[in-house]
Order: C-alpha cells, then sequence, then structure tokens
C-alpha cells in the first residue's frame, strides 16, 4: 500500500533498509530467464480500442469508421495511429445476445482462427490494409486459453499458427489474454504460451508490438496469496501466485518478451477504479522491484500498464476526466482511448491532443512517476524528464471539497535529489495543461484544487 503520510529521512531509511533486506531474501531464489524485447514503439504509443465501448459486438464497420475518423481528426495529427480490433472477431456457432459465445467456431483446414464473415465480410487482411491505408497501424486479439474471455476461439496450444497468422494478414499488434482456467501458472501453461507467442511474433519477419493482459477481474497472477486463502473457483486456483516467480510484474510478464503488461482489473468508467489501478501501476513499477528483478523494470519498450482511459464515456466528470489523464502522463504509459472517439466533445479532444501533455506521456526515457506523499485528501506524485525537468500531478480526492494540494520541495518530495538544500537553486513551475506560467518556487508549492480535480505541472529547474 502507498503511504499515507510524510515520513522523516531518517525513518524512512530505517523502513527502506529493512524492505531492501526482506525483498533481496524473498528474491534471492528467483531465477528469470529474459527473452530479447523488440521495440517496435521506442516510446509509449497513443491509440483507441473497441473494448470498452463495443466489447464482444465488434464489426468491420465500427473498425473502418474510427480508422477514418482518427485519421482526418486532430488525434492523428497528436500522433495516435493504434486501431486496437479487441475480443468478439471470430466465428462462434452459438452467442449469447450481448455476444458472448457459447460454441465457439472451428478452426480451418490449416489450423487458422476464421474470422466472422457476418461481422468482417471483406476480410481481416483487407481490413488491415484499409486501416495501414489511413497511415494508421492495427492490432488484434487474442487469449492463451482454448478460448477467449468472450468464449471466442483462444490460442492455446495454437501460438505458433496463430502467430504467423497475425503477422502474414500484416497486424502490427497482438494482445494476448489470460482467461480461464484451461492455462494456469503453477504448471508453467500460462508462461509458455506467452513465451511461445512472443516468439512467434519476434520471427514472423514483422515489427509487432506484444501485449499480455494478465489482470482481470476473473484471473489472479495479478495477487500473491501463497495459502490460497478464500480461494475456491477454478480459474484463481489455476492463477492465483503462489510463489514471487508467478508474480507477472516480478518477472515473468517481462521476461516472456511482452511490450506492454498489465497486472491489476480492468478498468471501469469510475473513480475508484481510475485511483486504485494508478496505485497499483506505481506501486509494482518501483525501482525497489526493478533492482531486485531486472525484468520488471519499467524501460521503453517494456511498460507496465494501468489499462485504457475510460474519459468520454460518460461517468467520470470533466475534472476527473483530467486527472485520469494526467496521472497516466505521469506514470509513462500508452494512452489508449476507450471510449468511442467519433463522439468526444471539443474538450476532451482538447484535452487528449494537448502537445505538451502528449510530450510528457511520450518522454523517451519511458520512466514510471512515483506517488510521492498521499495525504488523507490529497497526493502528489513527480516523474523525472528526459531533458533533467520534472513533471508533477497534485490531486484533490475529496469528492465533495475544495483542498489545498502541495508539492514540497525542500521537505522531501524530491529527496535525495531535495532542491530546497541547493543554495541558490528553485523550480520554474508551469501549469502544463493551460500553459500558465505560476512563478519559482524553492519552498512549497500549493494550489487548490476542486473536487476530484488535479493539476499537470512542469517543474524546471532554475538557479534563482
Amino acid at each position: 500500500k502507498m503511504i499515507t503520510s510524510r515520513m522523516s529521512r531518517p525513518v524512512f531509511a530505517v523502513v527502506f533498509g529493512m524492505m531492501i533486506a526482506m525483498m533481496t531474501t524473498a528474491f534471492a531464489s528467483v531465477a528469470v530467464v529474459s527473452a530479447s524485447v523488440a521495440c517496435p514503439e521506442p516510446v509509449p504509443f497513443l491509440g483507441w480500442s473497441t473494448w470498452n465501448t463495443f466489447q464482444l459486438n465488434v464489426n468491420e464497420s465500427i473498425v473502418r469508421d474510427s480508422a477514418d475518423f482518427m485519421a482526418s481528426s486532430p488525434l492523428a495529427a497528436a500522433g495516435y495511429k493504434y486501431i486496437l480490433l479487441d475480443d468478439g472477431w471470430t466465428t462462434c456457432q452459438k452467442a449469447k445476445p450481448d455476444g458472448t459465445c457459447l460454441i465457439p467456431g472451428k478452426r480451418d483446414s490449416q489450423g487458422r482462427i476464421v474470422p466472422d464473415p457476418v461481422k468482417f465480410p471483406s476480410g481481416l487482411a483487407a481490413l488491415v490494409s484499409y486501416v495501414h491505408s489511413k497511415g494508421l497501424k492495427i492490432g488484434i486479439y487474442t487469449a492463451v486459453s482454448a478460448t477467449t474471455c468472450g468464449g471466442y476461439v483462444g490460442s492455446l496450444g495454437h501460438e505458433s499458427t496463430d502467430s504467423k497468422f497475425f503477422a502474414e494478414l500484416g497486424f502490427d499488434f497482438v494482445k494476448h489474454d489470460t482467461c480461464n482456467h484451461d492455462c494456469g501458472i503453477h504448471d508453467f501453461c500460462l508462461q509458455n504460451s506467452t513465451r511461445k507467442m512472443s516468439e512467434g511474433l519476434r520471427n514472423s519477419g514483422r515489427e509487432i508490438f506484444y501485449y499480455i493482459d494478465s489482470g482481470n477481474p476473473t484471473s489472479g497472477p495479478r495477487v500473491f496469496n501463497p495459502r490460497q486463502y478464500d480461494v475456491t473457483d477454478l480459474e484463481a486456483i489455476a492463477k492465483v501466485a503462489l510463489k514471487v516467480p508467478e508474480l507477472v510484474w516480478a518477472g515473468w510478464g517481462a521476461a516472456s518478451g511482452a511490450n506492454l503488461y498489465k497486472s491489476w482489473f480492468d478498468r471501469s468508467d469510475s473513480w475508484q477504479s481510475l485511483i486504485d489501478n494508478a496505485h497499483h501501476q506505481a506501486a509494482n513499477s518501483m525501482p525497489l522491484f526493478q533492482r531486485m528483478v531486472q525484468p520488471s523494470q519499467q524501460r521503453c519498450c517494456v511498460i507496465h500498464f494501468p489499462d485504457m482511459l475510460t474519459l468520454g464515456q460518460g461517468n467520470l466528470n470533466p475534472r476527473e476526466e483530467r486527472t485520469e489523464f494526467f496521472l497516466w502522463t505521469i506514470l509513462g504509459v500508452p494512452m489508449v482511448l476507450g471510449a468511442d472517439i467519433r463522439r468526444l466533445s471539443t474538450v476532451q479532444m482538447d484535452l487528449v491532443t494537448n502537445r505538451d501533455i502528449l510530450a510528457i506521456a511520450q518522454d523517451s526515457d519511458c520512466v514510471a512517476g512515483s506517488c510521492v506523499h498521499n495525504l488523507d485528501a490529497t497526493e502528489a506524485w513527480i516523474r523525472p524528464l528526459n531533458d533533467s525537468t520534472f513533471a508533477a500531478v497534485l490531486v484533490n480526492k475529496d469528492p465533495s471539497n475544495y483542498q489545498t494540494a502541495s508539492l514540497f520541495i525542500d521537505g522531501g518530495d524530491f529527496w535525495p535529489a531535495d532542491f530546497g538544500e541547493w543554495v541558490g537553486v528553485g523550480l520554474k513551475i508551469v501549469d502544463v495543461y493551460s500553459g500558465r506560467q505560476l512563478g519559482v518556487h524553492s519552498s512549497t508549492y500549493s494550489v487548490s484544487l476542486a473536487p476530484h480535480d488535479s493539476q499537470l505541472l512542469r517543474l524546471i529547474p532554475v538557479k534563482l
């Protein structure tokens, strides 16, 4: 859990020393063999996924229309380029009204997955070519199990065939989901399946971005529960980690060759989900874990993902949408929109295409930001950037009242780079979203924030 109050440096040093000792012992026996990782995107990418809005009810028209809109809108001009087709694209013999597949389709005579000819009458190859013709890239979805989360055909036992098929069709991105109980982590099925898919993609002759989604409300690689407390359902039994190497963020996700991996619940369109995923992301991208198990380090082309953005879907208010976008910016992760991009408001479009914000989001160091203090009603996050400046986000967590959020420049928020102790050095502060200059500060910067609002700052060290 995150620290909930400011901690003095002597106390911090003792606690941190104890943590290092415990974690060194815990990880001493961990041996992770890291696959070579291709690097299709040198910085966190920008894109859109079909899942949040359309879920299993995807079709060719939705993908084409969204590609048309992205290419002709401010999104493409700002750098958005990925159209990600999620679950529900394969044949299904019997489905529920919501699209859930009860009896999956069959593979063809060559063992390949068959796209649904009703949903995709032109075929996937034609769809890929169409998206590419717009100057965009396109992704596809599969799962480690025999069936996907939605019950459609999965890739278990067919990783080589499917990776080759995806490459031949021209896809630029593959999402590998981890649903169902027929492929777990204790017998290395899940680890081996992802490794095989990664190797197949890497040897396909195409540069393909590989994403492992190992965190869902129904799958448990995200949890460390060595005694299986309250673990009863089959999927949890197969996937709840019993030892450290079975945690995706402790090594096997990155070691599989993934460019992106997720280890927490799928996002819902709510404030609590936003905060929970941001904090879990930060906790499991900590330098502590980066040192103990090297493959878990967030770096360009190996990024820990807090899931897609939900702004524009209707449940977050404009202040909460800003906070979501600012926190994802400070975490240094891909910005994947989940709302119907064709229906974004002018305010939402201006937010997600703000060049100054995206410059921070796509900083070339790809460093994950940290929550430097988490008080009852406010919190502060800081991220070092490639040009020796910093980005920071101040957040008001109070749902009803204005609160004053502060950045303690001389009080530990930047420790060990404590500018307040450097004679003649301060921070020039800029409000990134509005562009307002907020002056030079060397002690404390404070701002009054509306309920669930936030402020994204650029911090530039200067001589006083």
